[in-house]
């Protein structure tokens, strides 16, 4: 079905997007300064495909981010093999998704309510002769034909903004009606949207449409604000658009940057596939955490699996709605790798005859192989747990430490391992991020770099040590003594492994570290090796730390209302004094004074 623009009263502008002679006002806009800068980025860049470095090195900030990021286009990868088009997107934004779409070779009909954005959707598709932009509001396209598949991808929160004529019904219950209608009776509605109950947000992660905590979780919307629903409300409001079969999809950290995308049937025990991994190494991918929350998602998170409640408060949702059945897929989840193109990879878990499968695709070779799923942990998320807890030492990280060199020495047929012993050269990532431990026992996973020079056992005992202290975010109280800088405790706990990491053993790794990364990557860790061992990991400040020094606060600004008012009360009498006196009471005064405008002088 090609779309006959002119008939429906629109007409081809310059800037290649199709439009009325009167294009109604739509105030959504990310800033003038931020999408005219964008938009000359996008002009401008030689590769504009979704997985373009060009566009990538252009993100400077959250809005370049969000819509220059090759990470945009993970939320769509497992869905282009169940979308048939012509493919309405209905608030296409700058392009990101449009991109995407337009790169599947499906037919594309992209609407954008502001002209300026849907001039810059028109040019980040311009190479894709299958891509139709067209500026108009939702309501203003609303042309009778259906299509195959409609998309509301970060739209759905924005109803009552920028709402249908509702005629006093919810603009939200509106707007899926008339998505409802253009997919008909046998199309799919895909919405992408943040949960209301999604665990950061409980967390105290601020609200991404009003930059408030708790305004969702709190059900503090407005009739006139954007708003967002739990999973059971909106598979309601899907429900009374007679969208009442639905596949349901969980991205995480949330939709508009996943790294990780889970069916379903991810969270059935049944399928003998354990999400918990792939969730909490996203815990804290999300660009938008507070310096301080009221617990960590990343050590909540296996209560939550534990107890089946993921489905619920996942941050965001991606769900297929249909008047038809809509056919379950057979895959359980996906996980997207680095997007620099010589590191890029999408693994894509899938189960059939009661077993599990990982199919890797490599984006710079296209090729894609397959191999068993190993059940079990990742090593490093235990070294996680064991510093969360005050008290801990030294004592508490050497079986740690000491689990993986067995491990390495097992895995790679080692009996007897030492910092001169040369290793395969895919043991190079047989770091304990890939050590997946179960029941005991351990097995690498994705070993897929080599060295072409000679792999010593000390040297991966450098990357083990240093690729899994960095990224620890914060630590309990240790116990006295126990050092808490990453080159402290690397140095304390090589040995361990029988490895000494002195200060020309760390160099000299570090510049083969330095090396390899820079012929895999692209370029080098930014920044000097003393920079990285000087890093003291942080203990937690907690949403108790805050409260307290409120409490504190309060209980001084207390004291001294009672103390003024005693002062104040007395003067009446001591009035004589005061005007005969003055030495004596006015010091008080000041003193008191001083202390109100600064009550936390008070303490010290």
């Amino acid at each position: 079905m090609t779309v006959d623009f002119e008939s429906l009263g629109y007409h081809k502008t310059p800037a290649g997007v199709w439009a009325r002679d009167e294009t109604p006002e739509f105030g959504y806009s990310d800033g003038d300064e931020t999408e005219t800068w964008l938009a000359q980025v996008i002009r401008s860049a030689p590769d504009i495909s979704t997985g373009s470095d060009d566009l990538a090195a252009q993100i400077v900030d959250w809005p370049s981010l969000y819509h220059l990021s090759p990470a945009r286009g993970n939320l769509f990868h497992p869905l282009l093999p169940v979308l048939e088009g012509p493919v309405l997107e209905l608030g296409a934004g700058m392009g990101a998704i449009t991109r995407v779409l337009g790169e599947s070779g499906l037919e594309i009909v992209s609407v954008e309510g502001s002209r300026r954005r849907a001039e810059i959707c028109a040019q980040r598709t311009r190479d894709l002769p299958n891509v139709s932009v067209v500026a108009d509001t939702i309501q203003g396209f609303g042309r009778p034909a259906t299509f195959p598949t409609v998309l509301l991808i970060g739209v759905l929160e924005y109803a009552r903004v920028f709402g249908l004529d509702t005629d006093g019904v919810d603009p939200v219950d509106v707007l899926l009606d008339h998505a409802a209608a253009l997919v008909g009776d046998r199309g799919q509605l895909v919405v992408a949207i943040e949960n209301q109950l999604g665990l950061k947000y409980l967390a105290g992660f601020r609200e991404d449409h009003v930059g408030r905590r708790m305004v969702g979780v709190e059900g503090l919307y407005g009739a006139t604000t954007p708003v967002t629903f739990g999973r059971t409300e909106l598979a309601q409001r899907l429900d009374r658009a007679g969208l009442v079969h639905r596949q349901w999809y969980y991205p995480f950290p949330d939709y508009k940057l996943p790294n990780v995308v889970l069916t379903h049937r991810a969270f059935d025990p049944a399928s003998g596939f354990d999400p918990g991994p792939l969730i909490v190494a996203t815990a804290h991918g999300d660009g938008q955490e507070p310096a301080v929350t009221t617990f960590d998602p990343e050590l909540a998170y296996d209560a939550v699996l534990r107890n089946g409640l993921m489905p619920a408060l996942s941050n965001s949702f991606l769900v297929r709605a249909s008047a038809s059945p809509v056919p379950e897929p057979e895959e359980l989840g996906w996980y997207f790798g680095p997007t620099v193109v010589s590191a890029a990879k999408r693994l894509t878990f899938v189960a059939h005859d009661g077993a599990v499968d990982v199919r890797t695709h490599r984006r710079a070779t296209g090729t894609e192989v397959s191999h068993p799923y190993a059940a079990g942990r990742p090593w490093s998320e235990t070294v996680r747990r064991i510093v969360a807890v005050d008290g801990w030492g030294l004592a508490d990280l050497e079986p740690w430490f000491r689990f993986w060199a067995r491990s390495v020495g097992q895995f790679f047929g080692e009996e007897r391992l030492e910092a001169h012993t040369v290793l395969p050269p895919e043991a190079l990532d047989a770091i304990p991020r890939n050590l997946m431990v179960h029941e005991g026992s351990g097995t690498f996973i994705d070993l897929d770099w080599r060295v072409s020079h000679p792999l010593t056992f000390g040297f991966l005992t450098f990357r083990a040590l240093l690729w899994t202290l960095l990224p620890i975010r914060w630590r309990g109280e240790a116990a006295e003594g126990t050092p808490t800088t990453v080159g402290q405790l690397m140095v304390a706990l090589a040995p361990v492994s029988g490895v000494e990491l002195d200060s020309t053993a760390l160099e000299h790794y570090w510049q083969t570290e330095h090396a390899f990364q820079a012929d895999v990557v692209g370029h080098p860790p930014d920044g000097r090796l003393s920079q990285f061992l000087d890093i003291t990991i942080p203990v937690r400040r907690t949403i108790d730390d805050i409260v307290a020094v409120f409490e504190q606060d309060t209980d001084v600004m207390q004291a001294l209302r009672e103390e003024r008012d005693d002062l104040l009360l007395s003067l009446d009498a001591r009035d004589g004094l005061l005007r005969s006196q003055p030495s004596v009471f006015l010091p008080r005064l000041r003193a008191w004074k001083r202390q109100v405008q600064n009550p936390r002088a008070r303490r010290r």
